[in-house]
């Protein structure tokens, strides 16, 4: 199970924009005006209010990740692309942090 074509998986290891633009031929501006289209698309809005909804159960396959990869950037990925999450702020967009009542 998972994902067996070779083109996603290629994908998958690039580590950052510049790699990426350099595998496939672009010139790096080339990814940041994409990425100013889709941060304005009202496709990529509605995409991520569905995908907010997901959080929960996405947190519960990323932790599994990190204690089997020790790779806690995923985590980290989601918060900020999914639920607006900024570092360093304590905070993020999103609803109230969850709180455990002792």
């Amino acid at each position: 199970m998972g994902i067996t074509d070779p083109i996603p998986i290629e994908v998958l290891h690039i580590k950052n924009q510049r790699e990426f633009a350099e595998v496939y031929g672009l010139h790096p501006d080339t990814l940041s005006d994409w990425n100013k289209r889709i941060a304005v698309s009202a496709e990529m809005t509605d995409r991520k209010q569905w995908l907010q909804g997901l959080t929960g159960n996405v947190m519960w396959a990323l932790y599994r990740g990190v204690l089997r990869h020790g790779d806690a950037a995923r985590v980290r990925a989601w918060m900020e692309i999914v639920e607006d999450f900024v570092p360093g702020m304590g905070n993020y967009g999103g609803p109230e942090p969850y709180t455990m009542v002792l």
